[in-house]
């Protein structure tokens, strides 16, 4: 009989370290009550209303159960009168609740969308713009580049005069050179001209009146 009574209480033990973890919620049906024992005939604790949640504390006989509820109260309720899930209301709440939170969670999400579309459209926008200013600057790359080609022809040509003026400049320093070795040999052509004319006159100076007498001496024999 000792060892049953020890069998006994070990799988009560058992049965209420398993229980203890259980969860209960008082049925959607009605009020429920509390008792301070296993039977109606024992005090009545509280009213327990539905939906509330009692956490199990001990398996009890007769359909019993000891329970806990949340504000600390302990007593014994059937277990027909619970169920081991929240009641359909509890239930609905939190689906309701669950569906707010995602209508939000929706509301943020269109809105932030919105704000996407709006950034695309501002990103579009100033990509465009870009687009306008690279063309722009590939017109004014274009021009430079035409202006540096013209640059290097005009310095090109610039270099051609140069050489050109170079060449004239020597032409024009050896028509000098001529000039003046010219000028030089017409001064002293001159020069000669000039003598030879001088000593013409003096060999004239001197043969003419020899000339002149001779004719004399010839008229005076006749």
């Amino acid at each position: 009989m000792i060892v049953n009574k020890i069998l006994v209480l070990l799988a009560a033990l058992a049965v209420s370290s398993w229980s203890w973890a259980e969860t209960r919620y008082v049925t959607d049906r009605c009020e429920i009550t509390l008792r301070s024992g296993q039977s109606t005939g024992h005090k009545i604790i509280s009213m327990l209303p539905s939906g509330t949640r009692l956490n199990v504390v001990q398996a009890g006989v007769k359909g019993y159960s000891k329970v806990k509820t949340s504000l600390g109260k302990e007593g014994w309720v059937l277990n027909r009168m619970t169920i081991k899930r929240p009641v359909a209301e509890q239930r609905l709440a939190k689906i309701k609740s669950r569906m707010a939170s995602l209508k939000e969670e929706n509301r943020l999400f269109n809105q932030q969308s919105e704000s996407l579309v709006k950034e695309q459209k501002n990103v579009q926008q100033e990509l465009s713009l870009c687009k306008g200013k690279n063309i722009e600057l590939d017109k004014e790359l274009t021009d430079i580049r035409r202006t540096a080609a013209n640059t290097l022809a005009i310095y090109s040509e610039n270099d051609q005069l140069k050489e050109r003026i170079s060449l004239l400049e020597t032409e024009l320093s050896r028509v000098k050179k001529e000039n003046e070795t010219f000028k030089d040999e017409s001064q002293r052509n001159w020069f000669m001209v000039g003598a030879g004319v001088l000593f013409g006159g003096i060999l004239l100076g001197l043969i003419l009146p020899r000339l002149r007498f001779k004719k004399k001496d010839s008229w005076d024999s006749f």
